[in-house]
């Protein structure tokens, strides 16, 4: 009963109660193989998109440097800062310099693309985030102007939130998403 114990020599001590459930700790941890994890990476320096196996290893890499202004060709970019990966295994990229989102299939095939320079629902100005929700839907960071956007995994606008400003429910400049399942 050492949790009930104190010592007459050493009233300032405090007490120390023990618990034991009969649980006991693995002996071993499960092991992981990073081998078969996948790390995409944004190259904003080198205009293009990076694999990695969770080793470190790089297994494949795609697009190339965009143009300084539109019409901006498929598969290139110009200071891709975010990236995603949906559940059926879609790339998605912010491609911040040319104000839009490309979308490639498991292959890195490009599918489509979506956004131009601007403010509206279809526009973006420097996006840099973007989170793909297990909804099928994805969230957008747009960073310049200062709101979240969601839209369908088409490309098809939902709905905008935040507002320019430092009040609730406003932001400034908003350049990290992640989503709390």
């Amino acid at each position: 009963k050492l949790a009930e114990e104190k010592t007459s020599e050493n009233e300032d001590s405090e007490a120390l109660e023990v618990v034991v459930t009969g649980e006991t700790l693995p002996e071993e941890q499960p092991k992981v193989d990073h081998s078969k994890l996948y790390v995409w990476i944004a190259d904003s320096g080198n205009d293009r998109i990076q694999k990695f196996d969770g080793n470190g290893k790089s297994l494949k890499h795609f697009g190339t440097s965009g143009g300084t202004r539109p019409p901006y060709v498929p598969g290139e970019f110009k200071t891709p800062s975010g990236i995603a990966v949906d559940l059926e295994g879609y790339i998605w990229v912010v491609d911040t310099g040319c104000h839009r989102i490309q979308k490639f299939d498991p292959d890195a095939e490009f599918f489509f693309e979506f956004g131009t320079e601007g403010w509206g629902q279809e526009k973006f100005y420097m996006p840099e985030e973007i989170v793909a929700e297990p909804t099928g839907t994805i969230l957008v960071a747009d960073t310049s102007n200062h709101c979240v956007k969601r839209y369908d995994d088409n490309g098809e606008f939902i709905l905008s939130f935040g507002y320019a400003g430092n009040f609730d429910g406003f932001m400034k400049f908003p350049v990290g998403l992640a989503l709390d399942r």
